[in-house]
């Protein structure tokens, strides 16, 4: 299967985000207003939808997000990090991302870690304390 660039993926994802500026989540309703669709035809718009979340995936820009009523139903689409950054909702920040220094670990990168995870896990409280051994 031959996937469509990055550039048409992010285009594609920039319509689905046209009308949620501020909002990281999508649901498929607003997908259809924000693109468009014809309201009368659910098929039609579940197999368009389809097509362009495969895409969508393949280039790490979104996460699908389901509901289980007895069985398995796509509710929204969701940002990843990689969709955040091609729509410029955040910058790259080279020293962000989880690669070390070096060979050793310094303090610096095991803080720049400590900090990225709990960017990421809001839900935790973290307490990293560093201590000389007496």
């Amino acid at each position: 299967m031959k996937y469509k660039s990055k550039d048409a993926a992010t285009e594609t994802l920039k319509r689905f985000f046209a009308q949620a500026p501020d909002k990281d989540e999508v649901s498929i309703s607003e997908i259809f207003v924000a693109t468009g669709r014809d309201a009368d035809a659910p098929e039609n718009n579940m197999s368009w939808l389809s097509n362009n979340l495969t895409t969508l995936r393949y280039h790490g820009l979104i996460n699908s997000v389901y509901t289980y009523d007895g069985r398995k139903k796509l509710d929204k689409i969701r940002l990843t990090l990689a969709g955040k950054k091609a729509l410029g909702r955040i910058e790259d920040e080279p020293s962000d991302d989880g690669e070390l220094s070096g060979n050793r670990v310094s303090l610096e990168d095991a803080l720049r870690v400590v900090n990225k995870f709990k960017k990421e896990n809001p839900a935790f409280e973290v307490v990293f304390t560093v201590q000389l051994k007496s």
